[in-house]
């Protein structure tokens, strides 16, 4: 499954406000967006999260990505910086 539409990550991903800071997380898991993008930083491969982390699908990698995208394109930049 390709996801086409924007906010379609929206099925895959959710807010979990019970901890002491709320993050985004892969609906049906405890794994957060920002701990998966960590370890993408950090050199990891898709296949090795899948595999690392059975419960992802392709997916949920790929809402992850749309949520990126979305916030990418909802920043605000400030005018000094340089282009």
């Amino acid at each position: 499954m390709i996801i086409k539409v924007k906010n379609d990550y929206l099925e895959r991903i959710t807010l979990v406000t019970k901890k002491k800071r709320p993050q985004y997380v892969i609906k049906g898991t405890m794994i957060s967006v920002a701990h998966l993008f960590e370890l993408l930083a950090g050199g990891c491969a898709i296949q090795a999260l899948l595999q690392e982390y059975p419960q992802l699908t392709q997916e949920d990698m790929q809402a992850c990505f749309a949520y990126a995208q979305d916030l990418i394109e909802s920043e605000e930049y400030p005018c000094d910086i340089p282009f």
